[in-house]
């Protein structure tokens, strides 16, 4: 099953969370005029910025007042490295929109979305990043910690691909979402006897391969664990998940 028939946009989204209304965007812009060397237009009328960096199209706009829907506090279900998730997101007083648009190539659109959403993020009103195309909500501060892999050439997939374990009644799920941004089949890995975090390094890991290699998973591809197991995917419908995805009985 090697023919790719996922769908993706040219454009990457997401929401900044602030526990105020304020919105630090004239010092945001001297950073980015700074670290890009770039020409911003500010919209003081509407409180939105916009530039171009290369080929891409960046724009930020400050709303104050909350979103008009309550996914990005039904999300933190699924951020199950941040306990308190909940609690501190439906606190939020007001948010700013992100979009990286003109993305020819999702890996390296993906790092400089992830570059610029530090910028928003790096004051003390900033609660938590909603990304919608992965339905899930998570921590400003941490995002920002782990995003300092990039200057080191690793991807820190889990900002990129909500990864996420579920109990089953026979058996431990770990299933990805967000994979089909990159164009690719999303995995679910399927065990009996291994405890979740097991499932959840070999998911990332994969995750990371795929993107570094522009793979595409086909029934029969099989992957190594670090200890040295190997496991062969099976393409096909998700079982957890309402979209194609590539199986592994672990």
């Amino acid at each position: 099953m090697s023919e790719n028939n996922i769908k993706t946009s040219s454009s990457i989204m997401g929401y900044l969370l602030l526990e105020n209304n304020t919105f630090h965007i004239i010092e945001i812009i001297a950073t980015l005029i700074r670290k890009y060397g770039v020409d911003v237009k500010f919209d003081e009328k509407s409180n939105a910025f916009t530039f171009k960096y290369g080929d891409y199209i960046i724009g930020a706009s400050f709303v104050n007042g909350v979103m008009g829907t309550t996914d990005p506090i039904n999300a933190c279900k699924y951020n199950f490295l941040w306990k308190s998730a909940r609690e501190k997101v439906s606190l939020y007083k007001s948010h700013v929109l992100l979009s990286v648009m003109n993305v020819k190539n999702k890996l390296e659109g993906y790092k400089l979305f992830t570059e610029i959403m530090c910028v928003l993020a790096n004051f003390d009103n900033a609660i938590a990043i909603y990304m919608p195309a992965q339905n899930v909500t998570l921590n400003a501060g941490t995002y920002i910690e782990d995003a300092r892999v990039l200057k080191s050439g690793k991807n820190p997939i889990h900002l990129w691909i909500c990864i996420c374990p579920v109990e089953l009644e026979d058996a431990t799920l770990v299933y990805t979402y967000g994979l089909n941004e990159f164009g690719k089949y999303e995995i679910e890995a399927r065990s009996t006897e291994k405890h979740y975090m097991e499932l959840f390094d070999f998911v990332y890991n994969l995750c990371d391969y795929i993107l570094i290699n522009n793979k595409i998973l086909e029934t029969g591809d099989s992957f190594n664990t670090a200890n040295g197991e190997n496991y062969i995917a099976i393409v096909g419908e998700g079982i957890y998940i309402d979209r194609a995805s590539a199986k592994f009985n672990m």
